[in-house]
């Protein structure tokens, strides 16, 4: 309990200092700004999540391995993600679950003189009868959740379809876009059929030599019919600068549009800059890993809209150690965190750029997820007239108003809706006086009130309209 409501003031925390710039429309979205990490399946997953929520993250992105969860032919154990669920949810983050990776007997490795990358599987259906089972576990209306009822449900509600699947690394046999078109086209049917209001992303594509470039990929992967197929297409535009992250982004927005697909939204789930291993080009010292991270997410934020951006994830959390004989790689110097969890100047710069982002329009999401309802639990407007704080004291929430001189006279309108899955589960109005331009009321919270991952706080006078969210859980 200790540990969560340490988390929870921290997120307050941040909420709290991230000043909006007067009259800027704020959506805040749990799951706009992510990290790479696979911290949450520690015993240290605490710390981690503290780092996350502290500084903007909303959404982890997170190997789901399917060799570590069917460990036995036809025998399924979700114990390692189960735990990674449960901090998710304890912790208040969102997941992005990346499914990949097959067991040998399921996957086209050859038994002999198989490389050391990833091989997609036998049969498409068999990776979509685990993604249904995985949707029916941490889903909506999943398992795990009835199965620990002390959690908060946060239902994983976006499901990424494999791993650049572009290159040799992650699609061992050969990349092939027309059989990676199957993958998604089976798996992503499966996803939406156990929870139609589920976002599918596809794999990200990186722009590296060695395999396919992303517009030959995408463009194999509209000639196999992948259009309408997912939700969101997803892009890893690794660069040595933030000048070239930007022009792998655009080139992908133009690319999707040429193929007739230009309201698809786009998501950079995965780039970032080595500090330390092997020379390569997207290796920098820290100082320059702290600039390249500021300017390319500025560069992301000022061109959002235009790329229709539906967030970004950075690479990665923390620094890892090599394995025994594993060889050093530039992936394990990557993180926002050395070895020893202390920052990187870098990280600084990530949460910067997490206020900035959060205090701009929303770009456009998905016409599922829109329809769903559930990204946007989160909409908050900030009025230069009207400015809100909100804390939770004895169970009751407390909120004040400050009213900017030469507001219109009147009463001020207060009201609250506690929310879940993007719907109001109970709320109240109160009409309140101004006082020395200060407007006070207490709401007595119900139990299903204090249960809701979300309280969203408004308050009207005449024109002047102001939305805070506070996230519970």
């Amino acid at each position: 309990m200790r540990s969560t409501l340490a988390i929870l003031c921290l997120a307050l925390a941040w909420l709290t200092a991230a000043a909006a710039p007067a009259g800027a429309a704020v959506i805040v979205r749990p799951d706009s700004i992510g990290i790479y990490s696979e911290e949450l399946e520690g015993a240290d997953w605490k710390a981690a999540a503290t780092t996350d929520v502290s500084n903007g993250v909303g959404i982890v992105r997170q190997p789901f391995y399917w060799s570590r969860i069917e460990t036995s032919s036809g025998h399924l154990d979700f114990s390692v993600y189960d735990h990674v669920v449960a901090a998710a949810a304890r912790s208040g983050l969102k997941l992005l679950p990346v499914v990949m990776n097959p067991p040998a007997w399921r996957s086209t490795a050859p038994a002999r003189l198989a490389s050391r990358g990833m091989y997609p599987p036998k049969d498409p259906n068999a990776m979509a009868a685990l993604a249904t089972a995985l949707v029916q576990r941490y889903g909506p209306r999943g398992s795990f959740w009835t199965a620990h009822k002390q959690l908060t449900p946060s239902p994983i509600r976006s499901w990424q379809v494999w791993n650049e699947p572009n290159i040799p690394a992650f699609w061992a046999s050969g990349p092939n876009p027309a059989a990676y078109a199957q993958l998604l086209r089976v798996v992503g049917a499966a996803i939406h059929a156990a929870d139609p209001g589920a976002e599918v992303v596809a794999a990200g594509l990186p722009p590296f030599d060695g395999g396919y470039t992303i517009k030959d990929f995408l463009d194999g992967m509209y000639a196999a019919g992948a259009a309408g197929t997912y939700d969101t297409m997803a892009i890893h535009p690794y660069a040595p600068t933030a000048a070239g992250v930007l022009a792998v982004m655009q080139d992908a927005r133009d690319e999707l549009n040429r193929l007739g697909d230009p309201g698809r939204p786009l998501w950079a789930t995965e780039f970032g800059w080595a500090t330390g291993g092997p020379r390569t080009t997207i290796t920098v010292t820290e100082a320059a890993q702290a600039t390249v991270v500021h300017d390319t997410l500025a560069l992301l934020q000022s061109h959002r809209d235009e790329l229709t951006l539906r967030g970004y994830i950075m690479f990665r959390l923390r620094d890892v150690p090599t394995n025994a004989g594993q060889a050093d790689i530039w992936p394990l110097h990557a993180g926002l965190l050395r070895r020893d969890g202390s920052e990187k100047p870098a990280l600084a710069a990530f949460r910067d750029a997490a206020v900035t982002w959060l205090y701009k329009d929303a770009p456009p999401v998905s016409a599922r997820a829109a329809k769903d309802g559930a990204d946007l639990t989160g909409v908050q407007r900030v009025d230069s007239t009207l400015k809100i704080s909100r804390r939770i004291s004895h169970g009751n929430l407390v909120v004040d108003v400050r009213v900017a001189a030469g507001a219109p006279a009147g009463r001020v309108r207060i009201g609250f809706s506690a929310l879940r899955g993007g719907r109001a589960i109970s709320g109240a109005t109160k009409r309140v006086s101004v006082r020395k331009r200060l407007a006070h009321v207490t709401f007595k919270l119900s139990k299903r009130a204090r249960r809701a991952p979300l309280l969203r706080i408004t308050a009207t006078l005449g024109d002047a309209k102001s939305t805070s969210v506070l996230r519970r859980h």
